[in-house]
């Protein structure tokens, strides 16, 4: 199998994996609560038009009908469209639309994107949504966060067993980096031996082959030496990088920072093999697994002590709920020195 399927695969296991959870947590909710399932849909929407369930009326004319009791029911359907990052496609969005059903009547009839808030979707097909309105389609983007906000605002009537699923599958959302929580993160990597790539190209590196060198997205990135942090970064992104059949250097943007200039971000991907090709080291490893590669912005000084006993554990520690003040890099530097680290309540993973 080649890098680049295996590379897709990862990418549509994690899909698979996010879809699934999403799937799951919007049945358990519609058999739980029907009523907070409309909300929730209808929050997504941006619209009240999705009524789920029968409706029960009384002496309601129809022309020259009056029953006495009407049982109906609206048809609605809504269909998602979910992207971890930016892989939407006008041809895959097409052929949704062209697939959706008419309305007719009351009809409800939505697709609905879903991706991280960075994605913005909607910005990029506003000609297909105003072609699916002449149907009485809707196209509609929402986010990870907002389905999650939706969920926990609206599901008022369910089980201590669902309730206590939410925090769970909010936590599945942060692994993943589907929600802004990662954008309060600072990832310190323990990077003695190789720290001179950090100073020399804003590159960290390591292999792509999960486990202990699996990373939660960070908006940070610190540099571990010596029972310091003496260096730490903004993420602009992490590129995958690999070897195709043929030996040449494939690439694959993981995701990118949304708070760096669009420039920066279309750059990802050739720093990234600047980096390699500048290192024949690296180059030489891409043989036997892919890299991560961290594409940093400018590195700032900064003295943050691990002031217990011993030197890092393990080849990462993540220092979460950053204060909201703190918004660049420079500003953390400045947070973080002259601080110890028992002083903040780390994770490792």
């Amino acid at each position: 199998m080649s890098r680049e399927i295996s590379a897709f695969n990862t990418y549509s296991q994690r899909e698979n994996r996010v879809t699934n959870y999403v799937g799951l947590m919007l049945k358990l909710l519609h058999e739980e609560d029907a009523t907070g399932f409309q909300e929730t849909l209808n929050a997504l929407l941006n619209d009240n038009s999705v009524e789920v369930g029968p409706t029960f009326r009384q002496q309601t004319r129809f022309g020259r009908s009056i029953p006495d009791l009407v049982i109906d029911q609206r048809r609605f359907t809504v269909r998602f469209e979910v992207k971890l990052s930016d892989w939407f496609t006008r041809p895959q969005i097409a052929n949704h639309i062209n697939a959706m059903p008419d309305v007719v009547g009351d009809d409800t009839s939505v697709l609905v994107l879903l991706s991280p808030e960075e994605i913005r979707p909607e910005e990029r097909f506003t000609e297909e949504a105003e072609a699916a309105a002449t149907r009485g389609v809707q196209v509609t983007s929402t986010t990870f966060q907002k389905l999650l906000e939706s969920i926990q605002s609206n599901a008022t009537s369910t089980s201590g067993a669902f309730n206590s699923l939410l925090p769970e599958f909010e936590e599945f959302l942060n692994g993943e980096g589907l929600i802004p929580k990662w954008q309060r993160i600072l990832d310190v990597v323990n990077n003695g031996q190789k720290i001179d790539e950090i100073d020399n190209f804003g590159i960290y590196c390591c292999p792509d082959t999960g486990g202990h060198y699996s990373h939660a997205r960070a908006r940070y990135l610190g540099a571990y030496k010596d029972k310091t942090v003496s260096r730490v970064s903004e993420i602009e992104g992490v590129v995958i990088v690999s070897l195709d059949e043929n030996q040449r250097l494939t690439t694959e943007i993981k995701h990118s920072s949304p708070f760096t200039e669009p420039s920066a971000s279309a750059n990802l991907k050739q720093r990234a093999m600047d980096f390699i090709e500048a290192n024949a080291d690296r180059r030489a490893e891409l043989k036997d697994y892919d890299l991560q590669v961290f594409v940093l912005s400018e590195v700032e000084e900064t003295d943050f002590r691990k002031d217990t006993p011993g030197g890092m554990f393990g080849s990462k520690q993540y220092f979460r709920d950053i204060p909201t003040e703190v918004s660049n890099a420079k500003e953390l530097a400045n947070f973080l020195r002259g601080r110890e680290w028992s002083k903040w309540n780390l994770q490792s993973s």
